[in-house]
C-alpha cells in the first residue's frame, strides 16, 4: 500500500481549494468541538469504515485524511483501499492541525439524553431526526422523532427544515455525527448530535415507542 504525502496544516487550504474533500476520522465529540468547515466525519472506530466514506464523499474528488495517529492512518487507508478509494491527496495528523489550518471552523454540539429530553419538552420547534436503519427504528424510537435512514439523507434534504433546530440520533452517536457533517456541508447550521444515541437514551430510562 502506498502511503500518501503528509501535509502540513497550512497545506490544507490549497488542497481543499483544488477540489479535495477532507475526511475527518476523529471521535465525533472531538469533531463536534471544532472541525474544518465542509469536512466529513467518519469515526475511525466505525463499522463499514471505507463504505461510509464511499457513500458520502463526493464522487470523483480526491480525499485528504485527518487522523489522530499513524495507526489510525493505516486503518483508514486499508479500509479505503478495500472499497476502491485510492485517490488520496494527502493526510494530516492531530487535532492541532484544525486550528492551525487557517480555514473556517464549524462546531456540532453534543447533547446527552437528559438535556435532549428537556429540550424536546421545552422547545416545540426542535426536530429529532433518527438516522438508524428501518429495523432499528421498528424496534423502538423516541416519541415524535422523524426517521430518515443514514444513507437516504443526502437525497432527502428537502424534507428537513432549515429554519428549525435539528437534533440527530442513531444508536451511539457516530452515524448521527456523520449525517450532521453532511448537513453542515449542505448549509444547515442549527444542529445537535445526540451523543450516546438511543442506547444512552434507554440507559437513562427515557421513553420509547414502536408507533
Amino acid at each position: 500500500m502506498t502511503v500518501p504525502r503528509r501535509l502540513e496544516p497550512r497545506d490544507l487550504k490549497s488542497s481543499l481549494e483544488a477540489g479535495a474533500v477532507l475526511v475527518d476520522f476523529r471521535d465525533p465529540r472531538v469533531f463536534g468541538a471544532g472541525h474544518v468547515a465542509g469536512s466529513l466525519n467518519v469515526a475511525i472506530d466505525s463499522p463499514q469504515l471505507g463504505e461510509r466514506v464511499s457513500w458520502f464523499a463526493p464522487s470523483g474528488r480526491p480525499l485528504v485524511l485527518l487522523v489522530e495517529t499513524t495507526a489510525d492512518l493505516a486503518r483508514a487507508l486499508s479500509a479505503l483501499a478495500r472499497v476502491g478509494l485510492g485517490d488520496i491527496a494527502g493526510y494530516v495528523i492531530g487535532s492541532a492541525a484544525v486550528a492551525s489550518s487557517g480555514l473556517p471552523l464549524r462546531a456540532l454540539p453534543q447533547v446527552l439524553p437528559p438535556e435532549l429530553a428537556e429540550r424536546l419538552r421545552t422547545e416545540p420547534d426542535l426536530v429529532l431526526l433518527d438516522v438508524r436503519e428501518p429495523v432499528e427504528w421498528d424496534e423502538g424510537h423516541v416519541p415524535g422523532a422523524r426517521h430518515i435512514p443514514m444513507r437516504e439523507v443526502p437525497g432527502r434534504l428537502g424534507e428537513l427544515p432549515r429554519d428549525r433546530r435539528i437534533a440527530l440520533m442513531c444508536r451511539g452517536g457516530a452515524r448521527s455525527s456523520l449525517v450532521g457533517s453532511v448537513l453542515l456541508a449542505h448549509g444547515f447550521s442549527d444542529l445537535l448530535n445526540a451523543w450516546g444515541g438511543l442506547s444512552a437514551w434507554l440507559e437513562a430510562g427515557l421513553p420509547v415507542t414502536r408507533d
